[in-house]
């Protein structure tokens, strides 16, 4: 007989099918309850698996006994198979398809837990990382969002300036206090005009009125200020809102330094907002970024390059925490769970031209490099920065559930419990083999002599006589 047919027969597929039915109104029974009684979801995982766990054993059971008239009773194919194994086991033919079966049916169950708990826990893994590049993507779309948002309150203040003559500092110092309230993360709103060589004098006696003392500055590569200024014109810091921590920002010129020269140039080119690479920033020597916005003194914005460079007057400047901003947006955008790790910023084409900036909340500094997620932001302000977290490895523990190990501990524990059934099952059937053996024997020797015979006294029995 095929297994289809034999399957059929014992009413498996039946029984299955009715299982799967029941299991099937159970979660909805649960997926109704669980919001009611503001129950933690693990609680539908564990139901759900115990249901799988289930499965096997309805299966067995089937298979091995049929529910007639309210009574279990064993199926007649294993009765006569063990009838024939007590025949048989005399000479040894049915025991070791016993064990067989035995062995079988245990390291199935086994298999079948340690199957299931290794499908949770990979489960479990590729979530972790899915949830990790959730949150690297969410970050940078944050961060974007926050830069795309400085940008147009910067833009209030770089209408308010047309050329620097014109200027009221009084003005910046308005709109520039208005972008620090909203924007914590920055940390200092600049004006940064054009100087040519020529003109150097002249603008350094203007901002003496201002700024006693005021001189442009440049710095090497090193940080040590140049005795002589160097190049055709200079891009000094004239304005500073707030001035308290800033003094030392007041006539630096960032043309000066190539990471900032670069964003100057890329801004004047394109004629548009400019995000600098990661510097170190004068005021705290921590890593930030630099968004400027360029100010033409053409009454019609300049069409080419040429016509932009001509026009150039300055730039509108925002000085941006690197630190700050990513604590901020991990709060707006940290919707899988309370991040634990690290998160570094650097920039995208070359890392080791620029510093890196780099966040941690994670006190151990042992992270799980597997779940590492990347991000790409600041396409829309001319640079490549790219984005990276790290979770540490106490968080991904506490993500992962502890739901595999239990699934892992009932289905070994059912795989022991059959193989003590079974154990049991078959000592039975051996005293049973035994009994039957010495009945046999009881019944067949007689017979083997010569009815009546009383061997050596020779004395003769017949059936009727009695002693």
């Amino acid at each position: 007989m095929s297994l289809y047919a034999e399957l059929k027969r014992r009413s498996v597929l039946k029984a299955c099918m009715a299982y799967i039915v029941l299991c099937w109104l159970v979660l909805q029974i649960t997926d109704v309850l669980i919001p009611i009684l503001d129950l933690p979801n693990w609680v539908a995982k564990l139901i759900f698996l115990l249901l799988l766990l289930g499965l096997p054993i309805v299966t067995i059971l089937s298979w091995s006994f049929d529910l007639k008239g309210g009574e279990l009773l064993r199926d007649p194919a294993d009765i006569d198979y063990s009838q024939g194994s007590l025949r048989r086991d005399g000479m040894g033919g049915a025991e070791p398809d016993r064990k067989t079966r035995c062995c079988a049916i245990v390291t199935m169950t086994a298999l079948y837990a340690i199957g299931i708990a290794a499908t949770i826990h990979l489960r479990e893994s590729q979530q972790i990382g899915l949830d990790m590049h959730r949150l690297s993507a969410a970050l940078a779309t944050e961060l974007d969002r926050s830069l795309a948002h400085e940008s147009a309150d910067m833009e209030t203040l770089r209408a308010r300036i047309s050329k620097f003559e014109a200027f009221s500092f009084a003005d910046f110092e308005t709109y520039a206090g208005r972008l620090l309230a909203e924007h914590p993360d920055v940390q200092a709103v600049e004006w940064v005009p054009r100087v040519r060589k020529e003109d150097v004098g002249s603008f350094q006696r203007l901002m003496a009125a201002r700024y006693p003392g005021y001189m442009i500055k440049q710095f090497d590569q090193v940080g040590h200020e140049l005795e002589q200024l160097e190049g055709e014109e200079f891009f000094p810091v004239a304005h500073t809102m707030p001035r308290a921590g800033n003094d030392n920002v007041i006539g630096f010129d960032l043309g000066s330094q190539p990471q900032r020269r670069a964003a100057i140039e890329k801004s004047i080119e394109s004629g548009r907002d400019q995000l600098s690479a990661i510097v170190t920033l004068v005021q705290t020597g921590r890593p930030g970024l630099l968004l400027l916005k360029p100010v033409f003194g053409a009454s019609i914005f300049p069409v080419n390059h040429m016509a932009r460079r001509q026009n150039i007057e300055g730039f509108v400047l925002s000085v941006l925490d690197v630190d700050k901003m990513l604590q901020r947006s991990l709060l707006a955008a940290n919707s899988v769970h309370e991040f634990e790790g690290r998160i570094t910023l650097a920039h995208a084409e070359n890392s080791d031209a620029s510093p890196v900036a780099a966040f941690s909340n994670n006190p151990s500094r042992e992270y799980a490099h597997t779940y590492k997620a990347v991000a790409v932001l600041g396409e829309r302000f001319g640079v490549d920065l790219r984005l990276q977290i790290e979770p540490s490895r106490a968080m991904v523990r506490d993500l992962y559930s502890k739901l595999h190990w239990w699934v892992g501990a009932i289905g070994l524990l059912m795989a022991i419990f059959f193989a003590a059934a079974l154990r049991g099952r078959g000592q039975v059937v051996t005293g049973h083999q035994g009994q039957s053996a010495k009945a046999v024997s009881v019944l067949v020797a007689p017979t083997s002599k010569p009815v009546g015979l009383a061997g050596s006294e020779g004395l003769i029995n017949l059936p009727g006589d009695h002693p």
